[in-house]
């Protein structure tokens, strides 16, 4: 088979003129009566104000000009701990669940030996055929579910033969490497591209990191030079980046810690551990205090409505989510959950793009164990490739650590592991965010995995604050009673219909794949 290693590409397809210019315009502004705009910057001022500007911290003004980036030839494990593992970013990125990798590609690390070369290549190798013959096999598997469902939506043979194709392949998927290839178009500020340049060496991935953000700043200053210039930060010797070895204690430390985190998440995968206790009281007040006199004469449920029953408010039907923008739903901001949750590194990758939900994801080299660790899609353990799907997830457990054994640094060494290896960690954030979340992922269209971490969180809320999630669900749910129904797909806004009148009986569902 063979396998094709990635080919890095950055291009800068898109980007804010003057940028330079544009950035001290925007700080003389705060001191100015009308508006300073670039072309009234001198080349002295651009140049001393600048340095002034970043050298002191004041940084908002550098995120003005922003810059498009497609890349391509890039892993997903870089994706998932350097590009995606802050806030600050927009990105569309080429999915596994929609397309059909018909070939290995992936990243291979510099400098292997011969020998390591070949256990390398030959896991990567493995995963795709078994991500091949996961795929085959699950056709069978899920046909008849598939063809009773969007058969009546009017799909021809051609169409469920795809749609049968993308949801094997969405299973399949767990037992490719997190080294596969991928592209994407990715948006940042200059603020955030000089926290790339800086911050590059701090990630799972220091070396792929580092020739990424290079390669980003090249193209930056091939159309604005000098810009990178301003203001150098290098921290040389991270802390918080990969140990060139992993020893065998530090193995089995880690093989405790997470027993440890699994005894305390129990049978579940997100667990609550900690919530604003008196949410109900603390959001009637809050909105007392927004509303004033329009609260007069409301009792706390009639107000709890106002914010989050969709027949009182109509931003909850909007597909725009102007929630942040609602001076009646600003008040969910401050009322908080977290959640212990162990997820697989492929659905984490979905998860994170929530980037209004912080978590404390782990360094994943730095928390390789022994033993294979890694979640298993429903599909896979109620069909014949159950077997096939565990020798594969033994087999590149040991490549792993027969790499790391012949010197390998782990940062390499867990490139042949799979989008099924576990992540473990503590996610947090506002009743706000995460009703956007759960909105989203609710749906039967997203990934199984996720909406079944959504689910159980949305559960779990219910049993401490019924009164605030009553109304929560996928969007036909939101929808269902205020909207004009489709005459197929009832209130489900989604192109493609699941084939399930999910919003008749939420949260009593049954997910069909």
């Amino acid at each position: 088979m063979g396998v094709k290693p990635l080919s890095l590409e950055v291009k800068l397809i898109a980007y804010t003129d003057n940028p330079h210019r544009l950035s001290v315009a925007s700080a003389r502004t705060c001191y100015s009566t009308e508006i300073i705009y670039p072309n009234d910057i001198s080349d002295g001022q651009k140049e001393r104000l600048g340095k002034m500007l970043f050298d002191s911290g004041h940084h908002t003004p550098f995120q003005h000009p922003t810059f498009v980036f497609a890349l391509s030839g890039v892993s997903r494990h870089l994706v998932w701990s350097f590009l995606h593992s802050h806030p600050y970013y927009n990105s569309e990125q080429s999915s596994q669940r929609y397309n059909i990798l018909k070939h290995p590609e992936a990243f291979i690390p510099p400098n292997l030996t011969s020998g390591q070369k070949t256990i390398y290549e030959n896991a990567i190798e493995h995963s795709w055929q078994t991500y091949f013959q996961l795929t085959e096999n699950l056709k069978e598997e899920l046909k008849p579910r598939v063809t009773s469902l969007y058969k009546r939506q009017g799909f021809d043979d051609t169409k469920l033969s795809n749609e049968i194709e993308k949801k094997s392949a969405e299973n399949a998927r767990y037992a490719l490497p997190i080294s596969a290839g991928t592209s994407l178009y990715h948006t940042i500020s200059l603020l955030t591209l000089k926290r790339y340049i800086a911050m590059a060496q701090s990630s799972d991935v220091p070396y792929e990191a580092s020739l990424l953000a290079r390669n980003m700043a090249d193209e930056v200053e091939r159309v604005s030079p000098g810009l990178l210039s301003l203001g150098e930060v290098n921290f040389s010797q991270p802390f918080d980046s990969p140990a060139l070895t992993l020893t065998g204690e530090q193995m089995a430390s880690n093989e405790r810690l997470n027993k440890s985190f699994d005894e305390n998440l129990g049978d579940v995968c997100t667990k609550l551990m900690d919530f604003t206790k008196n949410a109900d009281a603390q959001l009637c007040s809050e909105l007392r205090n927004v509303l004033g006199p329009i609260s007069t004469g409301k009792s706390d449920e009639q107000l709890v409505d106002l914010a989050l029953n969709p027949k009182q408010n109509p931003y909850l039907l909007s597909p725009l989510n102007v929630w942040h923008h609602s001076p009646i739903m600003r008040p969910l901001q401050n009322i908080s959950y977290s959640f212990l949750k162990r997820i697989s590194h492929t659905a984490d990758s979905q998860e994170q793009r929530h980037r209004t939900l912080p978590a404390s994801r782990p360094l994943l080299s730095m928390r390789q164990t022994y033993n294979p660790d890694y979640i298993t899609p429903f599909p896979i353990t109620h069909c014949n490739p159950i077997g096939i799907y565990k020798e594969t997830m033994n087999s590149l457990w040991q490549a792993k650590d027969q790499l790391m054994e012949s010197g390998v640094p782990p940062e390499f060494s867990v490139y042949v592991l799979p989008n099924a290896v576990s992540i473990r960690y503590t996610e947090s954030g506002s009743l706000l965010n995460f009703m956007h979340k759960w909105r989203l992922r609710l749906c039967f269209n997203a990934q199984a995995e996720i909406w079944e971490h959504s689910l159980g969180e949305l559960a779990q809320v219910a049993a401490v604050h019924p009164t605030l999630v009553k109304y929560i669900g996928p969007p036909c749910f939101f929808r269902s009673g205020y909207v004009k129904d489709d005459k197929l797909k009832g209130p489900c806004p989604e192109a493609v219909w699941c084939g399930v009148p999910v919003w008749r009986n939420f949260p009593q569902v049954r997910r069909p794949f």
